[in-house]
Protein backbone atom coordinates (compact mmCIF):
# COMPACT_ATOMS: atom_id res chain seq x y z
CA UNK A 1 0.00 0.00 0.00
CA UNK A 2 1.20 3.51 -0.76
CA UNK A 3 0.99 5.94 2.16
CA UNK A 4 0.70 9.72 1.87
CA UNK A 5 4.07 11.51 1.83
CA UNK A 6 2.83 13.85 4.57
CA UNK A 7 2.29 10.91 6.94
CA UNK A 8 5.68 9.39 6.08
CA UNK A 9 7.35 12.74 6.79
CA UNK A 10 5.79 13.16 10.23
CA UNK A 11 6.54 9.52 11.11
CA UNK A 12 10.06 9.65 9.62
CA UNK A 13 11.87 8.33 12.72
CA UNK A 14 9.62 5.28 13.07
CA UNK A 15 9.67 4.63 9.31
CA UNK A 16 13.49 4.79 9.28
CA UNK A 17 13.70 2.23 12.08
CA UNK A 18 10.84 -0.16 11.23
CA UNK A 19 9.68 0.70 7.69
CA UNK A 20 6.27 2.05 6.62
CA UNK A 21 4.07 -0.12 8.87
CA UNK A 22 0.70 1.62 8.96
CA UNK A 23 -2.86 0.39 9.33
CA UNK A 24 -5.51 2.57 7.71
CA UNK A 25 -8.14 3.06 10.41
CA UNK A 26 -10.67 4.89 8.24
CA UNK A 27 -12.02 8.28 7.32
CA UNK A 28 -13.97 10.83 9.28
CA UNK A 29 -14.77 14.45 8.45
CA UNK A 30 -12.60 14.50 5.33
CA UNK A 31 -9.57 13.22 7.24
CA UNK A 32 -7.94 9.78 6.94
CA UNK A 33 -6.43 8.16 10.03
CA UNK A 34 -3.49 5.75 10.11
CA UNK A 35 -2.12 3.82 13.10
CA UNK A 36 1.54 2.83 13.19
CA UNK A 37 1.93 -0.94 13.51
CA UNK A 38 5.01 -1.96 15.48
CA UNK A 39 6.62 -5.34 14.74
CA UNK A 40 5.23 -8.35 16.61
CA UNK A 41 6.85 -8.97 19.95
CA UNK A 42 7.95 -5.39 20.46
CA UNK A 43 6.60 -4.05 23.76
CA UNK A 44 4.62 -0.84 23.36
CA UNK A 45 2.11 1.28 25.21
CA UNK A 46 -0.48 3.51 23.60
CA UNK A 47 -0.90 3.47 19.82
CA UNK A 48 0.41 6.26 17.61
CA UNK A 49 -2.09 7.68 15.12
CA UNK A 50 -1.39 9.94 12.15
CA UNK A 51 -3.90 12.18 10.42
CA UNK A 52 -4.00 12.93 6.72
CA UNK A 53 -6.04 15.57 4.94
CA UNK A 54 -5.11 16.44 1.36
CA UNK A 55 -3.17 19.70 1.16
CA UNK A 56 -2.59 19.93 4.92
CA UNK A 57 0.21 18.86 7.25
CA UNK A 58 -0.24 15.49 8.93
CA UNK A 59 -0.31 15.35 12.70
CA UNK A 60 0.86 12.73 15.17
CA UNK A 61 -1.56 11.81 17.96
CA UNK A 62 -0.28 9.90 20.97
CA UNK A 63 -1.43 8.77 24.40
CA UNK A 64 -5.04 8.37 25.45
CA UNK A 65 -6.27 10.51 22.54
CA UNK A 66 -4.75 8.00 20.09
CA UNK A 67 -6.28 5.08 21.98
CA UNK A 68 -9.70 6.76 21.89
CA UNK A 69 -9.39 7.27 18.13
CA UNK A 70 -8.44 3.64 17.48
CA UNK A 71 -11.33 2.44 19.66
CA UNK A 72 -13.79 4.71 17.86
CA UNK A 73 -12.98 3.00 14.55
CA UNK A 74 -13.20 -0.50 16.01
CA UNK A 75 -16.61 -0.44 17.45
Amino acid sequence: MVFPAEVLTVAAELVAEFGPRFLRLGERGGMTYFSFSFPDGLPMGFPIVYTYEKGKRSEEIMGEAALDLVCSFIG
